[in-house]
């Protein structure tokens, strides 16, 4: 990326690209940033019909993505 963005390493018609932090992938699970932990939260199933569900592949509306967290929780 730091290559695509630098316009030879002068950076005149790209922009620097910045690391912070560290780039080791680390054993996080996702449900702690969403506020749903499935060993403590009540998890039952939700009252959509089956037919809406998502199919696990399927693309999301970004603005969508929160809700269809809690639908499927």
């Amino acid at each position: 990326v730091k290559n695509r963005t630098s316009d030879r390493s002068t950076y005149n018609l790209g922009s620097h690209v910045m690391q912070y932090g560290n780039k080791s992938m680390r054993v996080e699970r996702l449900y702690l940033y969403q506020g749903y932990d499935p060993a403590n939260a009540n998890a039952t199933d939700n009252a959509l019909p089956q037919q809406q569900h998502l199919a696990p592949m399927e693309v999301v509306n970004q603005r969508d993505a929160d809700l269809v967290f809690l639908w499927q929780k």
